[in-house]
């Protein structure tokens, strides 16, 4: 009887043990968890984001068209490609010409816009012609670090906390200018934007939001990656196809 006894109350001290440790546990992991508030975010990002020496960048369009020219001719679609601090950027750039999907190559560099010519392929200097800059999205006085720092007003967090990806999702409102600058010239609305931080390193993996048109609305998705890759934009020989 008494045999029965011992073993009957070690086994509950081992089960006293377990429950003790999972608590301890639990415990360790909240404390681990950490919350934030929108205003964190925002300004850690911001600082973030001025900092960046380079990063890869897409811009896609859905909806409505957006034309990129005087003629209306030329539709906006997406553009893939690169940026260099501190103003530099270069993409392919695809467009709906009359129908026709062509791919335009691009290069900003200080203001200056080169693009390919859709018949030939030679480069041009189409600084003026074209209301389109990449580089522009990345500036420290204009871009996303700009736009976080003082052009994102009435923002809020999804959740406090990262989501299962590490991000967290900053919503505000952007004004017309901030608009433009995220669209490379293309758009001046005033919009409600999303965007995914990385809670780790506050730096900017996506922005989507939707700016109406006259012809509807228009919805846009901004994705970067491969922050400080090594990266050296020059300016094309002219002419060249």
């Amino acid at each position: 009887m008494r045999r029965h006894l011992r073993a009957h109350l070690v086994s509950l001290a081992l089960a006293g043990f377990v429950l003790v440790l999972s608590a301890c546990s639990g415990g360790a992991s909240e404390q681990a968890a950490t919350s934030y508030t929108a205003a964190e975010v925002q300004d850690a990002a911001a600082t973030a984001m001025a900092a960046i020496e380079s990063v890869h960048f897409d811009v896609t369009r859905s909806g409505a068209d957006v034309t990129i020219d005087d003629t209306g001719l030329v539709v906006f679609e997406s553009a893939s490609g690169r940026f260099a601090a501190p103003r530099s950027a270069d993409a392919v750039v695809a467009v709906d010409l009359m129908g026709n999907r062509v791919e335009l190559g691009a290069v900003a560099l200080d203001g200056v816009l080169y693009l390919t010519d859709p018949l030939t392929g030679a480069w041009q200097d189409a600084t003026g012609t074209i209301d389109f800059d990449p580089a522009t999205i990345f500036s420290v006085d204009e871009g996303i670090a700009a736009v976080l720092a003082s052009g994102m007003a009435d923002t809020s967090l999804r959740t406090a906390e990262p989501d299962d990806d590490g991000l967290l999702h900053l919503t505000g409102t952007v004004s017309p200018d901030d608009v433009a600058t995220l669209t490379s010239g293309l758009v001046s609305e005033p919009a409600t934007a999303e965007v995914s931080i990385d809670a780790a390193t506050s730096l900017v993996r996506t922005i989507t939001f939707d700016t109406p048109l006259d012809n509807g609305v228009a919805s846009w998705l901004v994705e970067l990656s491969d922050y400080g890759a090594d990266v050296t934009i020059e300016p094309p020989d002219l002419g060249d196809g």
